[in-house]
């Protein structure tokens, strides 16, 4: 999506309870992610956690510099009432999870004839190429 380098990354594929939100750790690294407006810490889930995080932040309407983690939602710079609607807006908070689940497939076992089968398939294998070296040898 477009990015002007200040205001932040858009995506057209997504809703507009999303953004992509980043925050550092202390190790001096940085979590990049796609998340619900509002999800500082940016572990899935817009909770009690996140609304400490953005309270403790101690930038709501100071007009001070503010980044995601610290409730800037929209990139202004600001953490200010148009924040806190993108936040009240997405209607995640306290909701669970609200990124699904990896996709996963369902691999059947196998029948128990094939597993006979692909050892009987291997010792055949072996013993024909067991008995062309024997015969090689003579």
């Amino acid at each position: 999506g477009p990015w002007n380098g200040v205001t932040g990354i858009g995506s057209s594929l997504g809703d507009d309870r999303f953004g992509v939100g980043s925050t550092s750790l202390a190790d001096g690294s940085t979590i990049v992610a796609w998340a619900a407006y509002g999800d500082v810490n940016l572990d899935g889930c817009f909770d009690v956690l996140d609304a400490a995080d953005i309270l403790g932040s101690g930038r709501y309407d100071i007009a001070a510099g503010a980044d995601w983690s610290q409730g800037d939602t929209n990139y202004d710079g600001l953490f200010d009432v148009l924040d806190a609607a993108n936040m009240l807006g997405t209607g995640l908070y306290d909701s669970g999870w609200y990124a699904p689940a990896a996709p996963m497939a369902v691999v059947p076992e196998p029948a128990a004839s094939a597993v006979l089968f692909s050892g009987a398939a291997v010792l055949v294998g072996g013993l024909a190429a067991r008995s062309r070296r024997h015969r090689g040898n003579r």
